[in-house]
């Protein structure tokens, strides 16, 4: 299956950054075993409209496994001659679209709770619903947030486009919309995924090891987690 996919974040209602990823996803038995996708990130914004997606340029992220292999980004300058991965531990094929159409139970959960018009399902669910789906619980104010949802399917009932919208209001502070439009086809093709050549990666662990005085930042912004592949 090819993947083709825009996340655009708006704060305070102007455009501030856009997400493009495209690659593809290999099917097994238990749905998605593998996932090859490319992402660049560019700024639309100045000032206080920026976030910091933009800083992290593009990336490809190759999930198999237990692994993810991350080729680009943030610590792209820090890996030693020779290493063009760096390694992190779990799997993961989601981009930038919270909803995850390939978990039976959330692609249920959401048909359920949508109003059905000619093959597309259109709702509003809180995360606190779009995490139970997955047996998971989100805390607090945040379960609170209002996640819109569209899905249009094919005359097969399989789902071709899926798009999601929600707003974090911080108040004084403003707030932040994300919209991400996500397009599936080629739905039955085959793909093929492999991991990157063990020669050509490095594990993260080893990476902070083999450099203890370099100047790693003590926290990676949400977003920027999200973003490369690496928040799961």
């Amino acid at each position: 299956m090819r993947v083709s996919e825009t996340a655009r974040s708006y704060v305070d209602g102007k455009a501030a950054e856009t997400l493009r990823t495209t690659g593809k996803l290999a099917f097994g038995k238990k749905g998605v075993i593998a996932a090859d996708l490319t992402s660049r990130a560019k700024s639309s914004g100045k000032g206080n409209t920026r976030t910091s997606l933009s800083a992290l340029g593009s990336n490809r992220t190759i999930s198999t496994g237990d692994h993810r292999y991350l080729q680009g980004g943030i610590f792209t300058d820090m890996l030693p001659e020779g290493k063009k991965w760096l390694r992190y531990p779990g799997f993961s094929h989601q981009s930038n679209q919270m909803v995850d159409i390939f978990n039976p139970k959330v692609l249920k959960g959401l048909v359920a709770k949508a109003e059905n018009v000619k093959g597309d399902y259109k709702g509003t669910v809180t995360l606190k619903q779009l995490a139970a789906f997955q047996d998971t619980t989100i805390p607090g104010k945040l379960g609170k947030i209002k996640v819109k949802y569209l899905l249009d399917t094919n005359a097969r009932g399989l789902v071709t486009r899926v798009v999601s919208e929600w707003t974090l209001d911080f108040g004084l502070m403003g707030s932040s919309r994300t919209v991400t439009d996500t397009r599936y086809t080629g739905w039955g093709s085959k793909v093929t995924i492999k991991a990157p050549a063990k020669s050509q990666w490095l594990d993260i662990a080893d990476l902070f090891a083999e450099t203890p005085d370099a100047d790693i930042p003590s926290e990676i912004p949400e977003d920027a987690i999200s973003s490369l592949g690496v928040g799961g």
